[in-house]
């Protein structure tokens, strides 16, 4: 999506133990793509959690334009 348009994009998530991405390299990869990432640790299913990153992401870029849940489960 970054090589699209000009991305600015909030990533939350937590840290897997069992995955190799991270919230940093994915907005790293943002980056290098040319769009501009803030990427923030936190658990998606936490509604304080969810709310911090949707102050923070709205404080950095202006707003919010489109959210995109694509929480995980794994066993």
């Amino acid at each position: 999506m970054a090589r699209l348009t000009p991305s600015r994009s909030a990533i939350c998530s937590k840290p897997h133990p069992r995955l190799t991405g991270t919230v940093h390299t994915a907005a790293e990869a943002i980056r290098k793509a040319g769009g501009n990432a803030l990427p923030w640790v936190g658990d998606v299913r936490s509604d304080e959690s969810i709310a911090a990153a949707v102050q923070a992401g709205a404080e950095m870029f202006g707003g919010i334009d489109i959210c995109v849940n694509n929480a995980a489960s794994w066993t």
